[in-house]
């Protein structure tokens, strides 16, 4: 004679492999945001770093006369950095995957600039780096007093 069993161990079997594969799932997820984290800061040290060698290139070869600077100081829209202005951004220079542009303005002269320890007629320069690697981004400036000799 067989008698019917009434046994939990099935449905407690499927219960148990439900919040295993529910636990998985989302340390897959973690993993996986975690991994793009990871990627997204990388893209923005790199970045960040190229934009900065370009910025003390930049200010070397304004101070050897290498890089052509502004005939005229800006003016007031001409002056902004984040409008149009296309045609001021000059490309830069660099190895791929880097992408990089620079504007030189003109902002003015300065008989005493901050921060030098002579003083003397000096031009005031903004130097603006705009780098792209990827999905990242950055934008550095400088402000840099050029002494008149």
């Amino acid at each position: 004679m067989i008698r019917a069993q009434q046994g939990a161990t099935l449905p407690l079997a499927l219960v148990c492999l439900l919040i295993t594969t529910i636990g998985a799932l989302a340390a897959s997820n973690s993993a996986r945001v975690q991994q793009q984290q990871a990627a997204n800061l990388m893209l923005a040290t790199r970045s960040f770093q190229a934009a900065e060698g370009a910025l003390r290139t930049l200010e070397k070869q304004l101070v050897s006369g290498a890089l052509r600077a502004p005939a005229e100081p800006c003016r007031s829209a001409s002056c902004s950095v984040t409008q149009g202005n296309a045609d001021r951004w000059q490309r830069f220079s660099a190895a791929e995957p880097v992408e990089l542009w620079y504007r030189i303005d003109w902002l003015g002269n300065s008989d005493f600039p901050a921060q030098l320890s002579a003083s003397g007629d000096s031009r005031l320069y903004r130097l603006v780096v705009r780098a792209r690697v990827g999905r990242s981004q950055q934008l550095l400036e400088a402000t840099y007093a050029l002494t008149l000799r």
